[in-house]
């Protein structure tokens, strides 16, 4: 009821596919593309053990999900069909599923050409595959895994900070109107609105460095080179929104108090026509 599960470490005498092998999806024969991706993925035994071709194929192909996204998007389901393993039999109503994705989940340490997330099988997915290979076997597990290891934490931190921020700032406009200048409550809120908004920058100009950027065209000639960060609308908005609460602090508020002491004064009139 339990079969052993086939290694991730191809015996030698697995087949080594050449650079070649995917030749057939730049001269646009996606059905021989398919045929050879899915004997490439098709799992074999023998009695010394399993062959698997997935390694060789990562190997051998380097940015194989890129090159699909761009010239065959509709082999990247063959190639995920390719990277899942499952039982024949069923043991408790349930059965055993086995997921390859360390090829295209990314491991800083092998390959730090991966430390650009921008560029990562996934981001490609999301930025160049079709809607439907989102609903995958392979590609939500992947979502899991990285949602449920870093993800969830990551979000959350950020969406907290930056409510946070904003929940002060509304905090002290309404429940301390009083206060004109740079006052203690406001400094503190300013000093923590200064450090979001340089490590925003930081990061901005950290992408650009490294060339982590999209063209943006403005009006009818005007290309610009935007880091990744801003590329997002929410990512502007909360860049914009710390460098407006910076400037707020600063300005002068003469209107505020002269209202304050017209306010004082006609107080004092009234004691006085009182006395």
């Amino acid at each position: 009821l339990n079969p052993q599960p086939p290694t991730l470490n191809p015996q030698p005498s697995t087949p080594n596919p050449k650079p070649s092998t995917l030749n057939p999806v730049q001269d646009n024969k996606i059905a021989m593309a398919r045929f050879i991706l899915e004997d490439i993925l098709t799992i074999r035994a023998d009695r010394n053990g399993y062959y698997y071709g997935a390694e060789h194929l990562f190997q051998t192909h380097e940015g194989l999900v890129d090159r699909l996204c761009r010239n065959a998007p509709e082999l990247l389901e063959c190639l995920f069909d390719g990277l899942i393993w499952h039982a024949d039999r069923e043991e408790d109503g349930k059965v055993q599923v086995n997921f390859y994705i360390s090829h295209i989940y990314g491991t800083l340490d092998d390959d730090p050409e991966l430390n650009n997330s921008f560029t990562s099988p996934l981001s490609l997915l999301q930025g160049r595959a079709p809607v439907q290979i989102f609903y995958h076997p392979v590609v939500m597990q992947l979502l899991d895994m990285k949602w449920n290891l870093f993800g969830m934490k990551h979000f959350l931190v950020m969406q907290a900070w930056f409510a946070g921020i904003l929940l002060w700032f509304l905090t002290l406009e309404i429940a301390f109107p009083e206060d004109c200048g740079l006052t203690v409550r406001r400094a503190a809120l300013t000093g923590v609105t200064l450090l979001t908004t340089a490590v925003m920058l930081g990061v901005c100009i950290d992408q650009h460095r490294r060339g982590r950027t999209r063209s943006v065209t403005v009006g009818r000639s005007w290309t610009l080179s935007v880091p990744m960060l801003l590329t997002t609308g929410w990512n502007l908005c909360r860049l914009l929104s710390c460098v407006l609460i910076c400037v707020h602090t600063f300005l002068p508020c003469e209107g505020q108090c002269e209202a304050e002491a017209l306010v004082e004064g006609s107080s004092l009139d009234t004691d006085a026509l009182d006395s």
